[in-house]
């Protein structure tokens, strides 16, 4: 045996291997899929809770419309007219978003709510007369669209008064509120 010989035996045995320089290609594409896949559940989730915030925020709009609605109700004794999915009052239509329920004098509600999306609201009265050239109804409803279909409040073919007179015949609304009566 030779000195030589003997160094480098001793070498591979006791000292530490020097550690690879990088990563394999097998290595790198395991981590790539893994973060790709949560990634996507990241994603997945938060759109989700998205949907949900906005179907929250449509179904609160609708509650508070409906009470301003009833507060109408308790001063006129009926509910407003209305044409083209808008509230209308004294000749008056409300647009959605933008303008204050204010009839007779009387503001009902500050500011008309706004969908979180591009579709508005929509009001339809039913059982109207007219009095002095004001419309009185006793029946309304209000739609929205909301975008969970496993949402609980989704208004499905057992309720017929709100898909007998959905005002859009396409089915583009999915959730409706009727009077307290």
């Amino acid at each position: 045996m030779t000195l030589a010989w003997v160094r480098t035996l001793i070498k591979e045995m006791y000292l530490p291997k020097r550690a690879s320089k990088g990563f394999s290609l097998i290595e790198l594409l395991v981590v790539v899929a893994i973060i790709s896949i949560l990634a996507t559940i990241g994603v997945s989730s938060f759109s989700s809770a998205q949907k949900k915030g906005r179907d929250t925020t449509r179904k609160s709009d609708l509650k508070g419309v409906a009470s301003a609605l009833e507060n109408y109700y308790a001063d006129n004794n009926g509910y407003p007219g209305g044409s083209s999915g808008l509230i209308s009052c004294g000749g008056s239509s409300f647009n959605w978003g933008s303008d204050a329920f204010t009839c007779n004098g009387r503001t009902y509600l500050g500011q008309l709510p706004n969908d979180p999306t591009t579709v508005d609201y929509n009001y339809l009265p039913t059982s109207c007369t007219t009095i002095s050239g004001e419309e009185y109804c006793q029946k309304y409803t209000l739609w929205a669209d909301l975008e969970l279909n496993s949402d609980q409040d989704i208004n499905e073919d057992d309720d017929t008064v709100c898909t007998a007179a959905d005002p859009d015949s396409s089915g583009g609304y999915n959730y409706c509120v009727h009077p307290n009566q």
